[in-house]
């Protein structure tokens, strides 16, 4: 046999053999399956069946077989593992002689044994070599290892992959329950310290430290991180946050399906004076219920209508809400939102004919109450003098401290002479509290307040103004404070604005 020879059966073993096709001639062995049932088989072949397979179509001849290179990456160590599972072969070459300089050269067929253990003249012997690192010897060695595919590298990466992937899904699930926990709480999450030297790390550090207290393999996977993998930077509790904002806002969107719905929109600028527009979706549910869902806070340049407009459009774009299924547009009574040419409302109401605006009915009613109660001097001094009281007492703790003192001697006394019934909840020891500037529902609660801790609050009024480590502001101040509460016209125009608002909270709340 030819050198060219062994060479084009080698190609020619190489080149993919044409598909065979059946015609309808031909009649299928009784044996065969038939394409269906094959195909099930197949898919239930096992592993052994395919090693099988693979050992039957191995070419044994070293001169015919596919070199290693030809076959695919990671089938190479498969097939390699194959051929060592056959038996040694060797093949059978007929007897021929060597031309060119080699001439005087002939190949046998067969071979002479006569040298084989002759002591250290053994071919054999020379082959392997005395050294237990000989080529030989490291070659059985690799062969070995490759036939324990149990101990191959990528079993005991496979293994130790698993098992940090565990540790790190573990570590951020609690990084989620610790999010999830304190922003339900609405708790700050970060410290003003959290280096390792520090007391208190904050709230997600501290809380994460908890969580591992209490389990064993939290605090495993939490002392012992895989490289950086702690999942404690401010990034990734962002990141949670923006995960968990943006499926409360894929369920309020599930919720709202295709129905109508209303935009309620206010805005006001935060702590660090930026412009903030806060978005709430009212809706009827698929059970009929009326809804209002916090949907958005949206940082806003300016608090023009287009700006506004602008923003709200992109939000409901986001969402996949369309704006011509608004039916309703409730805001405050600033000219920028309820503008009749110009406002919010108007340009809405220019895309939407249906989306009505209605000013907040609560906010009206207390801003009428507001106003008529301004047309009244009187109460109008009363509500002034009212705030001049609490912040005397409040401007101290020390002062605060002791009218709560005062307020629980009291009770203590009228419990004693049955004049007050115990009970869960009751007798509460409350404060005095201001009222605010834009809740006029809030001046209802403090001249509860006062009436609440009347005497105590005159007891504090009446230490102050001889208590010598006072300052003389502080002293005339309290005489001002006592002097406005004792009066008939204080006491006579807070019961009547107790009895006032009283009435029109109710409507308040119901709006």
């Amino acid at each position: 046999m030819s050198k060219q020879t062994n060479l084009l059966n080698f190609l020619k073993r190489k080149e993919p053999e044409p598909a065979t096709t059946t015609t309808d001639e031909e009649v299928m062995p009784e044996s065969s399956t038939p394409a269906i049932e094959q195909n099930t088989f197949e898919t239930q072949r096992t592993e052994t069946e395919e090693n099988e397979d693979l050992l039957s179509s191995l070419e044994r001849d070293p001169g015919l077989r596919i070199p290693m290179w030809d076959y695919p990456y990671e089938k190479r160590d498969q097939i390699r593992r194959a051929y060592l599972k056959l038996k040694p072969y060797q093949p059978i070459l007929k007897s021929f002689s060597f031309s060119g300089p080699d001439s005087h050269r002939r190949f046998r067929s067969s071979c002479n044994w006569k040298k084989v253990n002759d002591g250290n003249n053994c071919p054999f012997i020379t082959h392997v070599g005395g050294s237990p690192w000989s080529a030989h010897n490291n070659s059985v060695r690799a062969k070995l290892d490759l036939l324990n595919d149990g101990g191959h590298i990528r079993h005991a990466l496979i293994a130790q992959g698993e098992e940090q992937i565990k540790r790190n899904r573990l570590r951020l699930r609690t990084s989620i329950d610790v999010v999830r926990l304190l922003t339900l709480q609405s708790c700050p999450l970060r410290g003003h310290d959290e280096s390792k030297t520090s007391e208190n790390q904050g709230n997600f550090l501290e809380f994460r430290k908890a969580f591992a207290r209490y389990n064993d393999e939290v605090s495993k996977a939490i002392e012992n991180p895989d490289y950086n993998a702690k999942y404690v930077a401010s990034s990734i509790q962002k990141e949670i946050l923006q995960i968990i904002s943006a499926k409360v806002r894929n369920h309020i969107r599930e919720e709202i399906g295709e129905s109508k719905f209303c935009i309620i929109v206010d805005e006001a600028r935060d702590e660090a004076r930026r412009e903030q527009m806060a978005i709430v979706l009212r809706f009827v549910d698929k059970n009929g219920s009326i809804r209002e869902r916090f949907l958005q806070l949206v940082r806003v340049n300016d608090t023009s209508a287009t700006t506004l407009k602008r923003e709200l459009c992109l939000v409901l774009k986001e969402h996949n809400l369309l704006v011509e299924n608004i039916h309703g547009q409730g805001y405050d009574g600033a000219s920028n939102m309820r503008g009749e040419w110009n406002g919010l409302q108007a340009l809405f109401l220019a895309d939407c004919p249906y989306a009505y605006y209605v000013h907040c009915f609560a906010h009206r009613l207390q801003l009428e109450l507001v106003a008529a109660s301004k047309e009244v001097s009187s109460v109008h001094q009363f509500f002034s003098n009212l705030n001049f009281i609490i912040n005397t007492i409040n401007s101290s703790p020390k002062r605060h401290d002791e009218l709560q003192a005062r307020k629980t001697d009291e009770i203590e006394d009228l419990l004693l002479s049955g004049q007050l019934e115990t009970g869960r909840g009751a007798n509460q020891i409350g404060t005095l509290k201001r009222a605010g500037d834009t809740r006029w529902a809030s001046h209802l609660q403090s001249i509860h307040s006062l009436l609440n801790m009347f005497d105590a609050t005159i007891l504090v009024l009446e230490r102050i103004m001889v208590d010598k480590s006072c300052t003389s502001n502080q002293r005339g101040d309290a005489d001002v404070a006592l002097n406005l509460m004792i009066s008939y016209e204080f006491v006579f125009i807070s019961h009547l604005m107790k009895e006032l608002l009283g009435i029109t909270d109710v409507l308040c709340q119901a709006l």
